[in-house]
């Protein structure tokens, strides 16, 4: 670590040393790498954070040391959080670690519809620069252009038409 190592460094599926640690539940190893700046929220590839393995593992003390330095579950920074809260930099790193940009939620929601719902056309242009489906439905049939328009965020609305956004209505129609 002295001589430079990267601390962050992402292995096999997204892993970093300090996931390395907590899965052996190594306390010491995990207090050192994180006063040596771990991030204690990094993704990885399944959309988990070292909290996520601690928790996983059962490992109490580990957990709550993660949590004593700032850790968070995947869940609390999940890449539909993200999104919602126009979080670009947090839904960059979603999908630099490999997380589906089309992820569903229980319900279908994926994070361009929350992007869209809130209005945050930088995140709606990033996820749409990588790949995301501007016309995904939600269990419901609502697409992210339904609900730009539902609450107001004209500019995105437009955006999303640019990019070939359809309402479900429209989208039900043409199946016809």
């Amino acid at each position: 670590m002295d001589a430079g190592a990267d601390l962050n460094a992402k292995g096999v599926g997204g892993i970093t040393p300090l996931n390395y640690a907590v899965g052996k539940d190594h306390k010491e190893i995990v207090e050192l790498l994180i006063t040596k700046g771990a991030d204690v929220n990094a993704i990885d590839a399944a959309g988990q954070t070292p909290l996520d393995w601690a928790v996983g593992g059962n490992y109490k003390e580990t957990a709550a040391l993660l949590r004593k330095h700032g850790g968070k579950t995947g869940e609390e920074l999940s890449i539909h959080k993200a999104a919602e809260a126009g979080n670009i930099e947090a839904v960059k790193q979603h999908l630099a670690a490999g997380t589906d940009v089309d992820a569903k939620d229980m319900i279908g929601t994926t994070p361009l519809h929350l992007a869209a719902w809130e209005g945050h056309k930088e995140v709606v242009e990033l996820l749409i620069a990588k790949g995301a489906d501007v016309n995904a439905q939600r269990d419901d049939g609502g697409t992210p252009l339904d609900w730009a328009i539902e609450w107001g965020k004209t500019k995105t609305a437009d955006l999303l038409r640019k990019h070939g956004g359809k309402t479900g209505e429209e989208l039900k129609a043409e199946d016809k």
